[in-house]
């Protein structure tokens, strides 16, 4: 369940965040967005993930050893299944959802599958290296509602 003054506390979070580097195991994809969940609701969907890792490889041993999976998309499924939160169409997602990205991070023309949070103004929130990025909402490929 959302704090009553999560808009406040999401916005918060993104200023204090707007310029934090990626870097794995300490402000990553997921761990970005889990510390978005953390400050609007005070459950923090990766507890057992916080210093397990150092590099993609690490993040991903650990999380397919956490839940089975090593798809991001299916990973993110399984983590909101477990808090409660419902899948919902992407172009439905709202300030403080839950998403998952399809989108070019490093300026090149690959494109990453990311996990995100929908941010004040509707775009999706991404953990880059240097500090999050927006996205517009046609990127995103899945969503879920958070609390």
């Amino acid at each position: 369940m959302r704090y009553e003054d999560w808009p406040k506390r999401l916005a918060e979070y993104l200023e204090e965040h707007n310029s934090t580097p990626f870097e794995w195991g300490r402000f990553d994809c997921c761990l970005f967005v889990c510390g978005a969940i953390l400050a609007m609701t005070g459950v923090d969907p990766a507890k057992n993930l916080h210093g397990r890792y150092v590099n993609e490889t690490g993040a991903s041993d650990v999380l397919l050893e956490e839940y089975g999976e090593d798809s991001l998309e299916e990973i993110v499924a399984a983590i909101c299944e477990r808090e409660g939160f419902p899948e919902i169409t992407p172009s439905f997602a709202q300030r403080g959802d839950v998403v998952v990205v399809n989108a070019p991070l490093s300026g090149d023309s690959m494109f990453h599958v990311c996990l995100g949070i929908i941010a004040p103004g509707g775009r999706a929130a991404v953990a880059s290296p240097r500090g999050f990025i927006l996205f517009p909402i046609n990127r995103v490929i899945r969503a879920w509602r958070v609390g």
